[in-house]
């Protein structure tokens, strides 16, 4: 195996540079964090979920 071989095969390996992608400026995330709708969504979630535990608690 010559020396181009074994590089290429590294850079096969290495996979996804996700330092690099995580620093690329066109990420459609928020500026100034999570909008307030969000939140909101977030809580009304966890309440789903409570209230539908509490019921199949109850079965």
């Amino acid at each position: 195996m010559s020396q181009s071989d074994n590089d290429n095969s590294n850079k096969v390996t290495e996979g996804i540079d996700w330092h690099r992608l995580m620093l690329r400026k066109d990420r459609p995330l928020p500026k100034r964090g999570c909008s307030w709708a969000f939140y909101i969504v977030l809580l009304l979630l966890i309440a789903y979920l409570v209230v539908s535990y509490i019921q199949y608690k109850n079965i």
